[in-house]
């Protein structure tokens, strides 16, 4: 059976992911051996158990990583998708070393101290740096391996629980047990600092794109409206049916979900064509269809 070629398209788009892969490997490395380890920063997930671990241990951070992670790769490649498994172990092992080169780098430069000298500072560099490289890592397809894949095989069973939930309670686990073991508070708070800055930037990475306005616009001139939504924003607009409660006119009620940038814009065609407009504006976490996601992505 003849073996199907990859097209230019794809030859590009898998480039692009070993790419993405390859820099969020090495960013989400630096950040947990040059910015949080330094502090014993342990910002949940297998990263943070190896930190405590390597405290404890004469083990390095990068070595206790890769051996963690092999039962859980093991268990994924029976449960998850050969593909997603296979770029999860790549950016694991890449990660692993990584993670041990940065650490060398620092003691063959004889750094007596952090490379940032604030603990703060370090935790909101090193989570915000964390949550880029995941986030890069997750846009290519693969994951850093650890509870991101436990993650993933519980929500088979328990799709009715969110995936930041499960990342909250890992999380909380591990700080937690970084307090009793470095019987420092403060070292647990600024690790929640990380964890916050990191969950915050990769929000941004995952979802930034795909943040959304909804508006609900009640005006006489909806046609004229509707025409310059259609025609200068370039959206799709539906109309519902409405009903005014105390005069009983029928009227139609412009439905329309826009890209957060546009809604200047918007504003000002309702503002020039009606400025009695009734316009309500929400935000939407999440849109399936044409210009937004499709159906059939894969939730992250």
């Amino acid at each position: 059976m003849e073996k199907k070629k990859l097209s230019r398209s794809e030859i590009l788009k898998l480039l692009q992911n070993v790419i993405f892969l390859l820099i969020g490997s090495t960013i989400y490395a630096g950040a947990i051996s040059m910015l949080l380890d330094p502090y014993n920063f342990a910002p949940g997930g297998i990263s943070g158990i190896s930190i405590v671990i390597s405290s404890v241990l004469p083990v390095s951070v990068g070595l206790c990583v890769f051996v963690l992670n092999i039962p859980i790769i093991i268990l994924g490649f029976v449960k998850l998708t050969k593909k997603f498994m296979f770029l999860s172990l790549f950016v694991t092992a890449i990660s692993s070393v990584f993670m041990d080169m940065f650490s060398s780098l620092n003691r063959h430069l004889g750094s007596a101290s952090p490379i940032v000298h604030s603990p703060l500072l370090s935790a909101l560099a090193g989570g915000a740096l964390l949550g880029l490289g995941i986030g890069m890592i997750m846009l290519a397809g693969g994951s850093s391996g650890g509870t991101d894949i436990i993650i993933r095989i519980l929500r088979l069973r328990h799709k009715h629980i969110k995936t930041g939930i499960f990342h909250i309670c890992f999380d909380s686990i591990v700080i937690t047990a970084s307090a009793f073991v470095f019987k420092d508070i403060d070292t647990a708070l600024y690790a929640t600092i990380a964890v916050i800055a990191s969950s915050l930037v990769l929000d941004i990475v995952l979802y930034g794109r795909d943040e959304a306005k909804l508006l609900f616009i009640i005006s006489h001139n909806h046609a004229e409206i509707v025409e310059k939504l259609t025609v200068e924003v370039g959206t799709g607009v539906t109309y519902i049916q409405g009903e005014g409660a105390f005069s009983g006119n029928e009227k139609k009620v412009i439905f329309t979900a826009i890209k957060k940038y546009q809604i200047t814009r918007v504003r000002e065609i309702v503002r020039a064509i009606d400025e009695n407009a009734f316009m309500i504006i929400t935000s939407a976490s999440e849109i399936y269809g044409e210009g937004y996601k499709a159906h059939s992505s894969e939730e992250l």
